[in-house]
Parts: C-alpha cells; structure tokens; sequence
C-alpha cells in the first residue's frame, strides 16, 4: 500500500527513512528535495487515520522518537534535538545541539541511532574523510571497554561478523576497495575479491558459506554478487540494474 508520493512539482525528490511513532497511529518521514542534501530536507509525519502529512522541521533530516518527547535529527553536519507532541504532532520551543558533527550521507542518511529511552551511539566526524583513514579492529562490550583485535590497520568500513562468529567480512577502503576477510582464530587478513571496480557492503549469507557484496564490474551500475568464503570460484551476479544496490540483511 502506497502511503506518500514525492510532489515533483514542489521540487520533492524522495520520501526517506521512515520511523514509527509510539502506537503505531503516525510516521516520521524526510522529504529529500531536488539539489539534496540535508540543508533542503525536511522532517514531515505522516497521520496514517487521516492521510494528512504536517512538516515538522526544515533543513532537518533522518529523524527518531524519544520517550522524553523529543525528536533527534541531523542538521548541519550534527544532530539536534526539539521538543515533539506524539499525538498531536507538533514541535514546540527551539531545537539544541546534542553533538556538533556526524558522519551524514548526502541522502541525509546520518550514522546515529537512538534508544527511546535515550541512550545515543553515532560515528563522529565527515564520512569521506573517515572512510580511508588506517585504523584498527577491537572489540567493545556492552559497558564500552575496549579489546584489541591483532589486524593491521587498514581504512576498515562496515565489519560483518560471520554466523559461526569465528570471521569478520570487511569494506577495506585503502587504494582500493576491496572485500576482505580476518580469521579471528588464525589471526589473517586475506583479500576475498580482485576486481579491479569498487566491491563494497559485505553481508553473510546464513550458513556462512558465501558473502553478498556490491559491485561496479563488467560497467553495469553498483550491483549485487555473491562469492564463496572459502576463496575458491569467481564472484556470481545476483542482479543488474541501472541503480545502485546494497544488500543489508538475510531472511
């Protein structure tokens, strides 16, 4: 069922990152407007019993609920938080930072999450100056200690841990971009593709036999493939398509 279309003649491009409202009556949306970027979004919530959308913030994307009744949002290289009736959704009082930069997509795709009760985890910084920089692997637990794992440092993106939990698929973005996996048992870093395109975004398949990557190859868009783990066989294309694809999860 179709809930929103994007009004072309208003300059809308997109309707984005959708997130529901406690009870399930409401959902927040961004509207990603010709030229991008977060500056030209805006925040809108769509009443799902009437059908109408109210815009709630402008220059504003990507935003989440909190219980304290506050919507968090990116703006202007960070996030900043303002105060939002749930029910009769409306922003009340002017929004305050709540941290000063995060990494944010030219989508308006920022890389934060937020518990509604809360509790805030985001990668800080610019997202093309981060991606490249040589950094290292460590574990983290639930209270934020940290346990170093004995990889090299490469300009590491999207770690994957394998369903057995023994391997770590990674985006390594250094000269190149490549897939590479890092046995945790065997302490080894070995490269898993040899394109000479971009591969990118490395999921698991469920029993762990294969990864699921993206691709530029053969000069067909970003598209999906799929190679074995085990570093036997040649890459096999899963789809092609003129737009860009990212694989982000199994059933």
């Amino acid at each position: 069922q179709i809930l929103t279309r994007p009004d072309t003649e208003k300059g809308e491009q997109d309707h984005l990152f959708p997130s529901m409202l406690p009870g399930g009556r409401a959902v927040l949306f961004t509207v990603a407007r010709a030229g991008g970027g977060v500056d030209n979004s805006q925040v809108a919530a769509l009443d799902l019993e009437s059908g109408r959308t109210t815009t709630l913030v402008r220059g504003g994307s990507h935003a989440i609920y909190v219980d304290s009744g506050h919507l968090v949002y990116a703006a202007a290289g960070g996030l900043r938080a303002v105060r939002f009736d749930p029910d009769r959704l409306t922003i009340s009082g002017d929004p305050v930072a709540v941290v000063e930069q995060v990494q944010t997509l030219g989508s308006g795709a920022a890389q934060f999450d937020v518990s509604r009760t809360g509790t805030l985890v985001f990668m800080p910084g610019n997202e093309d100056a981060v991606a490249s920089v040589a950094r290292p692997m460590v574990w983290v637990d639930r209270s934020g200690r940290e346990q170093a794992i004995n990889a090299p440092a490469h300009g590491y993106v999207l770690p994957r841990l394998s369903p057995d939990g023994k391997r770590v698929a990674l985006d390594v973005r250094d000269q190149t971009e490549d897939i590479w996996i890092w046995d945790l048992e065997r302490e080894t870093l070995t490269k898993l593709t040899t394109s000479v395109s971009s591969n990118t975004w490395p999921i698991w398949t469920p029993d762990g036999t294969h990864i699921v990557f993206t691709s530029a190859r053969d000069g067909r868009g970003q598209n999906l493939f799929r190679q074995r783990a085990d570093f036997t066989g040649v890459a096999e294309r899963l789809s092609t398509s003129v737009g860009t694809q990212h694989a982000t999860s199994f059933s």
